[in-house]
């Protein structure tokens, strides 16, 4: 039923909105019989006006990392979790010396693997915030951290990390 709405409604509509030129190619190619000019791609979550604002963001831990974005499909926090997990037992770096954020949708399996791991202590699931924000967070955290899935999802993550004044 979802396809056959999707279809209805992009024949319908005047302009078709894509958040990349991937998922643009993508209904292009599924919706071949509609008008190609229909479709138009404004680049997910990029806005250099966002890095000129400043906002009240103070990070108290001496060590910080941020993440910005979603988890679904093969994009997933579990690796990066079990990793901070081994570091913490291993004492490589003290528990009150790191404090992650998580910025963006909160989903269930991130949110149950941190429990799970006993890590809210150094977990910060903070949901969405306004992008100008988020990457005050970016900005101000020690290390930015990068997680993509298949395809050329991150590349606008990888760009605000490396506008942000952070390695990628």
């Amino acid at each position: 039923i979802h396809k056959t709405m999707e279809k209805a409604w992009t024949g319908r509509a005047a302009k078709q909105v894509a958040e990349n030129f991937t998922n643009k190619n993508d209904f292009i190619k599924r919706y071949n019989s509609i008008d190609k000019t229909k479709f138009i791609t404004i680049t997910n979550g990029f806005d250099p006006d966002d890095y000129i604002h400043s906002s009240s963001v103070i990070l108290s831990n001496p060590f910080n990392i941020t993440y910005t974005g979603s988890f679904f499909g093969r994009r997933t926090a579990k690796l990066f979790l079990l990793s901070l997990k081994q570091v913490l037992e291993e004492k490589l770096i003290p528990r009150e010396n790191i404090e992650i954020y998580i910025i963006g949708p909160k989903d269930l399996e991130t949110c149950s693997l941190v429990t799970q791991l006993e890590l809210n202590d150094v977990i910060n699931i903070m949901g969405y915030l306004p992008h100008n924000i988020a990457l005050d967070y970016i900005k101000k955290s020690s290390l930015a951290l990068l997680i993509i899935g298949a395809g050329i999802s991150g590349i606008t993550a990888a760009v605000e990390i490396a506008e942000a004044g952070k390695k990628v």
